[in-house]
């Protein structure tokens, strides 16, 4: 049950990721200019095909001010699923203070000082990894 839904929810994000990567990068000649071409092409191909006379491009919030970059609420989930994973190996799980001290040091307390790739590779202790992502979807 707890994964029921998880691969609409997840063809719904990708489809919104794809939408919003499509509308802001050059267009290819002779590709459709108009966005709810463009988005409905997307989710036709990727999730479900918006209903004829629909005109989602024009009321999704999250369209304006993301500037290509709505595939980070998934890059996140993948990040922290990774991170999580540090905790749950870890002998006191979630409450660990050695994981949590690590955490606090290499994210917390650099915060922008550094890049945010190079602090979470210091907290893991290795290059990023998708697999715990994955197994939280139930792909692995």
């Amino acid at each position: 049950a707890k994964l029921a839904t998880s691969g609409t929810q997840y063809r719904r994000q990708i489809a919104l990721a794809l939408s919003d990567l499509t509308l802001h990068r050059a267009p290819r000649p002779g590709s459709p200019k108009d966005a709810q071409k463009i988005v409905n092409s997307v989710f036709g191909d990727v999730f479900i095909a918006p209903p004829e006379g629909t005109h989602f491009a024009a009321y999704w919030g999250h369209l304006t001010g993301y500037d290509a970059g709505y595939y980070g609420y998934l890059w996140a989930e993948a990040i922290a699923a990774d991170m999580a994973n540090v905790f749950e190996q870890a002998p006191g799980g979630f409450l660990d203070a050695g994981v949590g001290r690590r955490l606090r040091d290499e994210v917390y307390a650099v915060g922008g000082a550094r890049e945010a790739e190079e602090s979470i590779r210091a907290f893991l202790e290795r290059d990023r990894s998708n697999a715990p992502f994955l197994k939280h979807l139930g792909l692995d």
